[in-house]
């Protein structure tokens, strides 16, 4: 690729409104990258942003062939493989489906087929792995279709749903319930919360689907009793440690029994045991209480897992010590965790190499180097200065975190005409419609 094309993909891989700008001038240069999206999820996560399957539809009508790009994409769509692949089936079905909102017929049978397909596997399929996979793309698609489309074809789809729950009647009603939970919110959404007193059909299937719909887990959890040291010493002795039991720990514990925990890992010899428990204080809400010092040494242990226990703790301590020692890490190359406690204990006088650091981080969809986290730091120290931010709304693949930046922007009186005009086609919805 030219430096252009290279330069264009990543501003489509971040989501920019910028690329319709430059496929203005002259779009053939880059039909290739553009089809790469068309074709892909290049949503950085989706559960967060949703697809990026509107941008790459009106990035493809800046073709003069945007059938074309149609065409790939359905052909990819009817391929049983996209099934079982989550994030690809929801960006294809969101792409496709945009050319049907515009009165694409030939778009409209292509969704349609996919739906019979796919319910008539789910229908077929014994409750598994699979089966979840299917249902999960199936509900998806059923709530494309159910938006574009009006009441009638609503209680088809309730009625088909109807008869996959009658033929799992040993499966519990609050089991099932979730397969199509987020399905019946979104018909509340379009149609009114008593959209299930709307349905005017009275068949067996209509009426197993609002009794599985209407199942309410009424179960109220027992309180939590408080976590001590000893707990969490019980814990890490017999399970290791845990993502989930640190959570907990941050908590269920108060402070008195954090510094105990702290101080175990002080007193403690074995250097598995004291990396275990030191990773319990790698959280944002939990930072390690006592002298940061203690955590310095252990970075620069030889044991490699007490030295990334430290390391990860470090990160949430502010004091002069971990400044200091966040400068000996970039000195040394060790960029990201450096970035890290540097961003954490950010000083004007350290503006040069904050920005000479981050101009080295390498942005990929993947987020091999661990870039994400570092720019989720930066957006939690608005004291940092205004180019950072304009640093995270041109490079972060994660539209959210591109927001985030962006009202910071607006906050600060720094987003010139060209961003507002670009801002109005870009991938996030929240950065088109602040500055409409």
């Amino acid at each position: 690729m030219t430096e252009k094309q290279t330069k264009f993909k990543q501003l489509m891989l971040s989501g920019h409104g910028r690329c319709f700008y430059i496929l203005a001038d002259d779009p053939q240069p880059y039909k290739d990258i553009v089809m790469y999206g068309c074709l892909h999820d290049i949503s950085f996560d989706m559960q967060c942003e949703g697809t990026r399957g509107i941008y790459m539809y009106n990035l493809a009508r800046q073709f003069d062939d945007e059938e074309e790009f149609l065409r790939a994409a359905a052909e990819k769509f009817l391929t049983p493989k996209v099934n079982v692949d989550w994030h690809t089936f929801n960006h294809l079905c969101d792409f496709i489906s945009c050319f049907a909102a515009d009165g694409n017929f030939y778009t409209e049978n292509i969704l349609e087929k996919k739906y019979s397909e796919l319910y008539d596997l789910i229908i077929k399929t014994w409750r598994s792995v699979k089966l979840n996979n299917l249902t999960t793309g199936f509900e998806y698609l059923a709530i494309v279709i159910m938006q574009h489309k009006g009441l009638p074809r609503l209680e088809k789809i309730i009625t088909d749903m109807g008869a996959y729950f009658l033929r799992r009647h040993h499966t519990d009603d609050l089991e099932l319930h979730w397969d199509f939970a987020w399905f019946l919110q979104c018909a509340k959404d379009k149609f009114g919360s008593d959209i299930l007193h709307k349905i005017k059909c009275d068949t067996p299937e209509v009426r197993r689907f609002i009794r599985v719909m209407s199942a309410e887990n009424d179960t109220i959890k027992p309180q939590q009793d408080k976590l001590t040291a000893d707990d969490a010493a019980k814990e890490i002795s017999e399970n290791g440690f845990s993502l989930r039991y640190r959570r907990q720990f941050a908590l269920r514990a108060d402070n008195d029994e954090k510094i105990k925990l702290a101080q175990s890992v002080i007193s403690e010899n074995d250097p598995y045991v004291k990396a275990n428990t030191l990773q319990i204080f790698a959280l944002r809400y939990n930072p390690f209480p006592l002298d940061p010092l203690y955590l310095i040494e252990y970075a620069k242990s030889k044991n490699a897992k007490l030295k990334r226990a430290a390391l990860d703790a470090l990160i949430y301590i502010k004091s002069d010590a971990v400044h200091d020692f966040a400068l000996e890490l970039l000195n040394g190359k060790n960029t990201t965790d450096g970035l890290y406690m540097l961003i954490n204990n950010y000083k004007d006088t350290n503006y040069d190499i904050l920005m000479k650091n981050l101009g080295t981080l390498k942005f990929d969809i993947q987020d091999k180097n661990g870039w994400h986290g570092i720019i989720l730091s930066l957006l939690d120290n608005d004291a940092l200065p205004d180019c950072v931010f304009e640093f995270i709304y041109e490079k972060s693949m994660c539209s959210g975190c591109r927001a985030s930046a962006f009202r910071e922007m607006l906050r600060r009186n720094i987003i010139n005409e060209k961003i507002i005009e670009e801002s109005l086609f870009d991938c996030n919805e929240e950065i088109r419609e602040v500055t409409k």
